[in-house]
């Protein structure tokens, strides 16, 4: 078979904020049974594969193929024509990012401070009760309120060829902290802090029977300058809400670290070298 790329009639390339192209092939001398005929042309050595770099446009890749007759009275001779669009995930290598979404939602909470991080303290106060009356006081309390919490959250969307890399991943990240500054691009300008990303999911879909898949990276970002540390503190048997007079100094408070540590740059998910 022989192939004579990138025939002019059919051939196109457009920039619509984004570039995509259409590129044609006439592959001759096609053999084989009726059925196969279109299967060996699309085959031919020099048709560009799934996912391969257009030749001339670096950030585009073949997305799409199609083979059919070139004549109706040629039954050897067959066009091929390739799509090459903006991939959608990446497919490897630093120099080909993968795909970042960033937004931020308002998640239900609890808290014991008002806007300003004061403690909500209520009391102590006199009250009467009974006949006759009777004076009693009640005691200091924290107060506890809800509060819609912002959460940021980063996600990533790449391109793997390995079924053993995506699930080796998701057990080693998977509700992990960012045991170092994660860098969330390639130039090293926008990072979040040690301890402040919480890797919540990583899941993978394969369309074409696990030869690649399509990958998610998910990350929720803490606004606390404590990040991911769990605060313990003393609750009041009496009020069952957290004691007034509970600090860190008489054993009341407690930060704990409850989350694991991984390096999340080790993922190389936008290409970040030190």
């Amino acid at each position: 078979m022989a192939v004579i790329a990138d025939i002019i009639e059919g051939s196109t390339i457009q920039d619509t904020g984004g570039y995509s192209a259409t590129r044609v092939f006439l592959v001759t001398g096609v053999t084989g049974a009726a059925s196969a005929k279109l299967y060996n042309a699309l085959n031919a050595s020099g048709i560009p594969q799934i996912d391969e770099v257009h030749p001339s446009v670096s950030t585009i890749r073949c997305s799409s193929r199609n083979a059919e007759a070139a004549s109706s009275d040629d039954n050897t001779t067959f066009r091929v024509t390739c799509q090459y669009t903006t991939p959608t995930y990446r497919s490897g290598g630093v120099d080909d990012p993968a795909q970042i979404s960033i937004g931020s939602v308002a998640q239900d909470g609890q808290t014991t401070a008002d806007k300003d991080g004061v403690d909500i303290i209520l009391g102590p106060f006199d009250y009467t009760i009974g006949t006759p009356p009777q004076t009693k006081e009640a005691i200091k309390q924290t107060g506890l309120v809800s509060k819609m919490f912002p959460m940021p959250s980063v996600s990533f969307q790449r391109r793997l060829t390995s079924m053993d890399q995506l699930v080796g991943e998701a057990v080693a990240y998977v509700g992990k902290v960012n045991s170092a500054i994660f860098y969330l691009n390639k130039t090293g300008t926008v990072a979040v802090g040690i301890g402040s990303a919480l890797c919540t999911r990583i899941s993978g879909n394969s369309s074409d029977g696990g030869t690649t898949f399509d990958v998610t990276y998910d990350f929720q970002i803490s606004q606390s300058s404590k990040g991911w540390k769990a605060n313990v503190v003393y609750v009041n048997q009496e009020t069952g809400l957290p004691h007034p007079d509970a600090t860190e100094a008489n054993g009341g408070k407690k930060e704990i670290d409850i989350y694991e540590e991984a390096d999340f740059n080790d993922l190389d998910l936008v290409g970040w070298t030190p």
